[in-house]
């Protein structure tokens, strides 16, 4: 990431959820220092989220049965032909259309988790 060779999608909402994380279990300092950093790198989108996002979320969610912010995040892939996501959620392996490498590099490692 801090490379720039990738470009990097991320929204507003999922960068409030990790500066929450980091407040609370490390220090404010922590978070300060993460929102810095994603705010100086180039490669980096910060995507917006509006009340037609949410819908587009809801209903995905309701239809895939998935966490609204999972859903939320899917959405915003799509809309930036975002392909790959770099998480360990097991939520979004086997979404159609998403590749998802950190949790094939785990499953290969330890099995799935449902298995």
């Amino acid at each position: 990431m801090d490379e720039g060779r990738e470009q990097i999608l991320i929204s507003a909402v999922h960068i409030g959820g990790i500066l929450n994380i980091l407040s609370k279990k490390l220090n404010v300092a922590s978070a300060i220092m993460f929102l810095a950093r994603i705010l100086s790198l180039k490669n980096v989108t910060i995507a917006e989220v509006d009340r037609a996002i949410y819908q587009d979320a809801l209903q995905f969610a309701i239809s895939e049965n998935l966490e609204p912010n999972d859903a939320l995040a899917i959405v915003l892939m799509s809309k930036y032909d975002c392909e790959e996501i770099l998480t360990f959620d097991f939520d979004f392996y086997g979404i159609r259309g998403i590749r998802t490498p950190l949790l094939e590099e785990e499953i290969k490692l330890f099995g799935a988790p449902y298995e």
